[in-house]
């Protein structure tokens, strides 16, 4: 708002910033994710809220200036300065103009008798009144003075990642441009094709704003071309013909700063025309927004939803005993979907065996394809061929490679998806299961999963592809399996996390009266981290390290903490293929504190259960709850993800999820009666008795509304 640069409040901007953005101008322009520009939101606001905030005086001239406001995102108005302002600017000699006018003019503004008031400021209403059209050459004006004087802050605040080094010259022409827009793209008109109904042919929707636009650009051009016009001279010899002329260019002002408004609006409902003050009424054309967004939008209406090859599809169902890095799959699936595998010398038994299994036996093989690409279908094919054919696998001896298609198998990586993909995480790939038995017909999936693809069990389906190569196999395994999709690239917060039954086991055995016997703790340890080969804590040629009891006479027991404990000390010791230290030399355990969210009355505020504390990786105090292993930022998931990376993190999530499962299943139990779930019947009666009155004073409501025909009269 100043007319000058203040060296030193520039400098102090550039120091406090630059300790908290490191510049990039060496790297090459990248697009700031919405987590970096929540930290520079938040580091700008407290820069502001430390030098005083804003204020319309300026801290280096010490001159007042007006304040600028916006109506109905489409108009500009600058305010009028208070009498004691301008006695205070005329004090300095500082005269305002227009950023793009000339030194010396001032912008139109209703003259008020300054001696009248000579100390008050008006009122709020006042000061609105007085506010003054800014047409938008004059914001752009504005905006370009504004990163001229102040190119750093301006740069940072506003700026674009093409834009990154502040002081260019291409910065401080074009780094304003970027709140203007000159030209409206229009898609091609076989995008906007006429609509027939009956005998009658009417344009597409989206023409009659673009028409709009194109006529009030027209009428503003000739609007400006007949206001260009001089003020009336005293010494004019046609003074009279002169104010005419005047006053006509004046009143064709005001109707090219209105069309020039309604332009404005024109774009904005073309861009979404929710702007629109007649969308209420329900009429209005769709606008580019419209086109995009929610289920009738192209994205999902047009380009989602179709069917590929190399995939399935089906009902999804909840299934507690997978891996939460699993997926479920009926054997009529894995039947059908197969993988060409290359025939080598360390497989060929396998695959001979497939062959000779043929398709309609699991696991078996669905074709055998030769080196010069002649496929052969082994569904129809006698035993005898199919034999015949496993025998040659290896090749002729005159070069090429044979390849099987065998079919879907326990290990192989599926990449599953549900609709819409609205982010990076909607598409994640997980280890099969293969579902043997013929009452599971469905698409098995861990509730760890429900809120990184926003899917529930009420029929939502989902689709499962199957990578055709080994690199893109890879590319499944190292860059989107799911375990790598823990934190959510927005923000940085949490996405997987255990839910439900879960948290109910974790806050019964973490309490201070869960003791569990010898054979008791250790087969909730073995329930913990027994799975499938390549998915355990720790491998099949190691030992589980146990802790020792808590109580010795007149019984051995462990408590519900030494359990989860336990499970910690291992994962310490794992040789998984993301831990850089070498076999036998532990990972430093995990130190943490924090509240839960069970409520401290739950198990007496003297106990402290509702405060965790983590030494060391040795559980000492609280309880685990969503707040430990749910979607739920610096959990204890979240610590081990950030502390020994997002694999030990995939291994603790299914760690704990067998762990509650194990330990509500067969000792503690937990349900949920249907009585539950229904009122009791005093609350019944009040939950009657407001709806009742809520009732009667509805048709009160809208008897009065009648009566005053509308609101055109008074409401009683």
């Amino acid at each position: 708002k100043s007319t000058g640069s203040n060296p030193a409040t520039t400098a102090s901007i550039y120091n406090y910033l630059s300790t908290c953005i490191k510049s990039t101008t060496s790297q090459p322009p990248v697009t700031p994710t919405a987590h970096e520009r929540a930290v520079l939101r938040s580091i700008l606001s407290s820069f502001m809220s430390s030098n005083g905030g804003y204020s319309d005086k300026c801290g280096w001239c010490g001159a007042y200036s007006p304040r600028v406001r916006q109506v109905e995102g489409n108009k500009f108005f600058l305010g009028n300065l208070n009498a004691k302002q301008r006695k205070s600017n005329e004090g300095r000699n500082i005269e305002l103009g227009p950023a793009g006018g000339k030194k010396g003019e001032a912008p139109r503004m209703d003259d008020t008798d300054e001696s009248e008031e000579s100390e008050g400021e008006g009122t709020e209403e006042e000061v609105k009144k007085q506010d003054r059209f800014m047409t938008p050459l004059e914001v752009q004006s504005q905006a370009k003075r504004t990163w001229e004087m102040e190119p750093f802050l301006s740069s940072r605040v506003f700026g674009s990642s093409h834009c990154s080094n502040p002081h260019s010259l291409k910065s401080l022409k074009t780094g304003h441009t970027i709140f203007f827009q000159r030209v409206v793209i229009v898609p091609p008109s076989r995008f906007r094709p006429p609509m027939v109904m009956g005998n009658m042919t009417v344009e597409h929707s989206q023409n009659g704003y673009i028409n709009k636009i194109i006529s009030l650009n027209q009428e503003i051009r000739d609007g400006i071309a007949g206001t260009a016009i001089k003020p009336p001279s005293e010494d004019s010899e046609n003074f009279n013909a002169e104010v005419d002329a005047y006053q006509a260019a004046q009143g064709k002002t005001d109707s090219v700063l209105q069309k020039w408004i309604e332009l404005q609006l024109a774009v904005n409902c073309y861009v979404d025309s929710s702007k629109d003050p007649q969308s209420a009424q329900g009429n209005t054309p769709p606008g580019i927004r419209q086109l995009l967004e929610r289920k009738e939008g192209i994205f999902r209406k047009h380009m989602m939803g179709k069917r590929v090859n190399y995939a399935c599809r089906s009902v999804i169902s909840p299934d507690p005993y997978i891996g939460t890095n699993e997926i479920g799959i009926p054997v009529k699936f894995a039947r059908t979907l197969n993988f060409p595998t290359p025939v080598t010398p360390f497989n060929v038994e396998k695959m001979r065996e497939l062959v000779i299994r043929g398709a309609n036996s699991y696991p078996g093989a669905n074709w055998v394809e030769e080196a010069d690409g002649r496929r052969y279908e082994l569904k129809r094919m006698p035993e005898e061929k199919r034999e015949a054919l496993a025998a040659r696998l290896l090749g002729n001896g005159q070069g090429g490679q044979m390849k099987v298609g065998r079919q879907l198998e326990n290990g192989d990586t599926m990449l599953v998806n549900r609709q819409p993909t609205l982010h990076k995480p909607g598409i994640m790939a997980h280890h099969v299961r293969v579902l043997h038995s013929p009452s599971q017909q469905t698409i098995r999936m861990h509730y760890a999963n429900c809120n990184t693809y926003n899917a529930d069990f009420d029929g939502d389906e989902m689709n499962c592809h199957f990578p055709q190569n080994f690199l893109a196999r890879s590319e499944s395994e190292n860059i989107v399996s799911n375990d790598l999709q823990y934190i959510v690239p927005t923000d940085g917060s949490p996405l997987r996390g255990l839910i439900q039954d879960h948290v109910d086991g974790g806050v019964k055995m973490c309490g201070k009266d869960s003791y569990f016997g010898k054979e008791e703790y250790y087969q909730l340890i073995y329930s913990a981290m027994a799975t499938l080969p390549g998915l355990e804590v720790l491998s099949h040629d190691e030992n589980i390290l146990f802790l020792p009891p808590a109580i010795l006479k007149p019984r051995r027991l462990w408590t519900g903490k030494q359990v989860i404990s336990t499970l910690l000390h291992n994962l310490r010791y794992s040789t998984y293929k993301d831990t850089k230290k070498s076999k036998g030399e532990p990972l430093p355990g995990i130190s943490q504190e924090r509240k839960t969210k069970t409520p401290a009355t739950a198990f007496g505020e003297s106990m402290k259960e509702h405060l965790v504390l983590i030494r060391d990786g040795h559980l000492l105090r609280g309880v685990l709850d969503k707040a430990a292993f749910g979607a739920t930022d610096m959990s204890l998931v979240h610590a081990v993800h950030e502390a020994y990376g997002p694999h030990k993190a995939g291994l603790l999530l299914n760690s704990l999820g067998r762990l509650f499962t194990a330990y509500i299943q067969y000792y503690a139990g937990h349900s949920c009666r249907m009585e539950d779930l229904v009122l009791k019947p005093d609350a019944d009666e009040d939950r009657r008795e407001l709806v009742k009155k809520a009732y009667n004073q509805g048709m009160r409501a809208a008897k009065a509304w009648a009566d005053s025909e509308g609101g055109k009269s008074e409401i009683r």
